[in-house]
């Protein structure tokens, strides 16, 4: 998760780890976005999660 999580934020997308064991990802700020920015980190994470 950590991997995942640094990947991200070199990208530009705020998140961070919660819960048991750090095993959910929490955006960061908690700010009411666009689709334009959901369309974003959807694209993003898909990205990181295909490199890890």
């Amino acid at each position: 998760m950590v991997k995942i999580v640094n990947r991200l934020k070199q990208q530009g997308v705020l998140i961070g780890t919660t819960g048991n064991g750090g095993s959910s990802l929490k955006l960061r700020p908690q700010l009411i976005f666009s689709k334009q920015h959901s369309d974003m980190l959807v694209e993003r994470l898909a990205s990181v999660m295909r490199s890890v």
